[in-house]
């Protein structure tokens, strides 16, 4: 991942992943979770109608191994570097 698109602190176990066009957080949350991971995105912080910042938030401590952690945050890049795709259920 980009360092750019990274903001943490180190005393925090989250980190704000900025996600480019065209993603939008919704969008990024939901192909990451399709592909195992679970991330926040920004609309679950949103406080009121105004736009708000495309992006997801990491939680670094959910993992039970670093070897887990390290594939999450793999998949993540790889989502990020992908496309948008359409997750649509049967109909």
């Amino acid at each position: 991942m980009p360092a750019e698109h990274l903001k943490s602190d180190p005393a925090c176990m989250f980190v704000w992943l900025r996600v480019p066009p065209p993603w939008r957080s919704d969008d990024f949350a939901a192909n990451a979770l399709a592909r195992g991971v679970n991330t926040m995105p920004a609309s679950a912080f949103a406080v009121d109608r105004s736009t708000v910042e495309h992006g997801v938030r990491i939680n670094l401590a959910c993992a039970e191994s670093r070897e887990q952690l390290t594939r999450g945050l793999q998949i993540l890049a790889h989502t990020l570097r992908d496309r948008p795709r359409a997750l649509f259920g049967t109909i």
